[in-house]
């Protein structure tokens, strides 16, 4: 009994916990987080001093979604929403909410809106978008956005003095948004918010990318600005706000957009269509300041180009440089390349040496093949030195490098090379003092054979001993014939000797190379060994992780069987139970009845 009523009681709890905790969520989702239809959101009681009601119809539907941290009512302020921007969704298309003024200015503008002298007038006003502008002009601006209001005439009128005292960006996008323009599309408004298309990331998202990605946006941004100038036949807009928040990059259409339009100055086309641009002006229209005069006077088709190279000149996060980083690594590869192709002419004079070497054992032998070996043998020294002396200089430089360099890619790739460098190197120098030694073999087989055809027989260590004198007249004591066949054997044996001590003396000089060599391979063939290991270590760990995963395999499926089977029993234990309470409640009343 004690049992069960503590378990009542913790179920007991968890239900009135489950309950408060519903309360609280609807709470803190009806106060402290926006939904679409929001008086905090949308303020529609300020309307008609507002952008509009043309898709209030839509908010409070599933028709809009907000999404983000800034529909947390919480961020809605000028500390963590400066811009004032909520993310979502119209329709299921992404959208952008835009307040289009920071929280503090619609604050100060509600304390004042009653009163007239915060406003200014109308025409005066649009004078900073169109400078230029007759009544006629000006009237297509208005009426394009008094249309997207969804207000009477009297309130339109209210709607479009708040837009004008507040930003002109609805009033240049109710007009201009289907024009081809690159900026965004204008769906409408409701409230204190306008909604336009999402057109992607803006370019501080870019800056870490890679340099061939930042050429193109540099182009494609370039490529819009001169849109501006050119992609309406009516008009000319010029565009002074330069800033990478300004800018968004549309990964669909892979074009760069703008996404705030307040500060644009718009000029009819036709003001210039018979002026004669003159190029004492061009130095005059890259002034900072441009006054309305200048705007209406001078035709500047490069303006928005300039204030783009003006704003790249002066500010550090818009320029896009070649990372140094990336000299270094063309040096270094530049110079691995130099180093292959010396190995490879090393090859090349190995295999020219076997050539002479084969050629200069035969009877009829050319006396110049001993010059031209020599030759061979001195190029193959300069060059094998010349790239030993460059992997040792690479070595010392990547030994220099700092704990951080060590992590990045370029260590890497510059460690590899020259490991595969110095290894190549080894295995072509080696195969070099193969060949060395195997002519210094033929040539001491001669030797023994042309000895014993004279008659003087000798053993190894006297052979060694003779090899190691140096001059050809140790033969000339030994060997007393006058026999035209030994003079020929004599010069043979003479001749192999000179080769003999050649190719001592070669592998001598190049000694101290193959230490060099075997030391540089010897220390990259530790990491190897290192990365070998961790390789089969990593290998096991997987294979054990494989068995892991199988062990645990068959267990879930051994649980969801015996899950199945006690759910089975439960059920069957079930019916049973009902069905012998339903017998035992027949029988008793068969047996009330009976009495």
């Amino acid at each position: 009994m004690q049992f069960r009523f503590r378990r009542t009681c913790r179920i007991r709890w968890f239900l009135i916990l489950l309950v408060v905790f519903i309360i609280l969520f609807f709470s803190i989702n009806k106060w402290l987080i926006y939904t679409p239809s929001s008086i905090g959101f949308l303020e529609l009681n300020t309307c008609p001093a507002c952008f509009g009601i043309s898709l209030c119809h839509l908010f409070g539907t599933n028709n809009v979604q907000l999404s983000g941290w800034q529909r947390f009512s919480f961020f809605n302020n000028d500390m963590f929403n400066i811009k004032n921007i909520y993310y979502g969704t119209l329709k299921n298309q992404p959208v952008i909410f835009k307040k289009l003024a920071h929280q503090s200015e619609w604050i100060m503008f509600d304390v004042c809106r009653h009163n007239s002298s915060c406003f200014q007038q109308v025409k005066t006003t649009l004078t900073t978008l169109l400078p230029c502008s007759n009544s006629t002009f000006i009237s297509k601006f208005q009426n394009a956005f008094i249309s997207s209001t969804g207000f009477n005439i009297s309130e339109s009128k209210i709607s479009l003095e708040t837009t004008l005292q507040m930003n002109l960006e609805p009033i240049v996008l109710s007009t201009l948004s289907n024009s081809g323009l690159p900026i965004p599309l204008y769906y409408g408004a409701c409230g204190r918010v306008i909604v336009v298309s999402n057109e992607g990331s803006n370019l501080v998202f870019y800056l870490h990318s890679s340099f061939q990605f930042r050429v193109f946006l540099a182009r494609e941004l370039l490529i819009s600005m001169h849109e501006l100038n050119t992609g309406n036949s009516d008009i000319i807009i010029y565009y002074p706000d330069i800033n990478l928040e300004n800018f968004v990059y549309n990964q669909y259409e892979r074009r760069v957009k703008i996404i705030d339009l307040e500060y644009v100055t718009i000029v009819e086309r036709s003001l210039f269509f018979n002026t004669n641009i003159d190029d004492d002006d061009d130095e005059n229209s890259r002034g900072k300041t441009l006054n309305s005069n200048k705007y209406c006077n001078t035709y500047m088709p490069d303006y928005n180009f300039q204030k783009q190279a003006t704003q790249n000149e002066n500010s550090h996060s818009t320029t896009i440089d070649i990372d140094d980083d990336k000299l270094v690594v063309n040096d270094f590869l530049h110079e691995t390349d130099l180093i292959r192709t010396n190995i490879d002419k090393i090859d090349e004079l190995i295999q020219e040496v076997k050539r002479i070497h084969s050629e200069m054992l035969e009877p009829m032998a050319n006396p110049k093949l001993e010059h031209e070996l020599d030759d061979k043998k001195e190029e193959i020294k300069k060059l094998s030195y010349e790239v030993s002396t460059k992997l040792k200089k690479m070595e010392q430089i990547k030994d220099n490098c700092n704990d951080h360099d060590k992590q990045n890619a370029q260590w890497r790739i510059q460690e590899s090379q020259i490991f595969v460098l110095t290894r190549r190197l080894r295995d072509t120098m080696i195969q070099y003092n193969q060949e060395t030694i195997a002519h210094r073999d033929r040539c001491k087989k001669i030797i023994v054979r042309e000895l014993e055809i004279s008659g003087n027989r000798k053993t190894d260590d006297e052979l060694e001993d003779l090899l190691e004198n140096g001059f050809p007249g140790t033969f000339n004591l030994s060997i007393i014939i006058d026999t035209q066949k030994a003079k020929q054997s004599l010069d043979a044996i003479e001749a192999r000797h000179r080769d003999i001590i050649k190719l001592e003396n070669s592998i001598k000089e190049l000694h101290n190379m193959y230490l060099d060599l075997a030391m540089l391979v010897q220390n990259h063939g530790e990491m190897i060994d290192r990365i070998e290991y961790n390789v089969i270590k990593a290998a096991d760990y997987v294979e054990d992780a494989k068995d892991n995963v199988n062990t645990a395999h068959e267990y879930a499926k051994k649980s969801a069987k015996v899950k199945k089977f006690c759910i089975l029993i439960i059920l069957i234990t079930s019916i049973l139970l009902i069905l012998i309470l339903i017998l035992i409640g027949y029988f008793t009343q068969k047996k009330f009845l009976g009495k």
